[in-house]
């Protein structure tokens, strides 16, 4: 399939699933109230006004999000490609990549299912700090420090899904071992993925 089209599904896929668990798990609703007991009437006020006028952003924002991270996670795919002598186009990496990244959406969709299914009775902290199939679901978040709560999310098995599918989808484009495959999306997007959580832990330490 063209990347323009797998791009749109999954900004549409993304924006469906993000309006389902609004409506059904009312999460802006629980976003007002945890402010009202914050703020002053005339400062809820504001903010009301502020969602008013600026919600669509925030899903008009996932297009430029997932064009970002997808051509970042092909272009560091390409350069390992490079390294190790294979030669593949950078539009049939970012193929890879974009069917790779619908994973995440069952990730939402866990998400939703668990909250309202299970986990009925939650707060916006619960809601926010929560990663389904992840290492901070078997700990008491309670109890973390605030800097590990971002590779506590990361490491969950949609992430090693995407890995796996990475590799899947490579190995059949370069017609090499999956061991071969699954070394190169290890020193290629693993490295830049540890890299990542590294600087986001770093960036978190400082600003508290």
């Amino acid at each position: 399939m063209k990347n323009y089209l797998l791009f749109l599904f999954l900004v549409f896929y993304t924006i469906i699933l993000g309006l389902i668990l609004e409506e059904f798990l009312q999460i802006n609703q629980m976003a007002m109230s945890t402010l009202a007991e914050q703020l002053t009437k005339e400062q809820l006020e504001k903010v009301l006004d502020l969602q008013t006028r600026w919600n669509w952003l925030s899903y008009g924002i996932i297009p430029l999000i997932y064009l970002i991270k997808t051509n970042l996670v092909a272009m560091i795919i390409s350069l390992g490609c490079f390294l190790y002598n294979y030669e593949i186009e950078y539009k049939k990496v970012l193929n890879i990549v974009l069917k790779s990244e619908f994973v995440f959406l069952l990730a939402i969709f866990a998400k939703g299912a668990w909250f309202y299914f299970f986990q009925t009775d939650f707060t916006l902290e619960d809601f926010q700090n929560f990663y389904p199939l992840s290492l901070i679901t078997i700990v008491d978040y309670h109890q973390l420090d605030p800097w590990l709560f971002y590779p506590f999310q990361t490491v969950n098995l949609f992430e090693l899904s995407y890995i796996l599918l990475l590799t899947y989808f490579l190995k059949k484009a370069l017609n090499i071992k999956f061991s071969d495959s699954f070394l190169l999306i290890a020193i290629s997007y693993g490295v830049g993925l540890m890299l990542w959580i590294t600087l986001v832990m770093f960036l978190i330490l400082n600003i508290n």
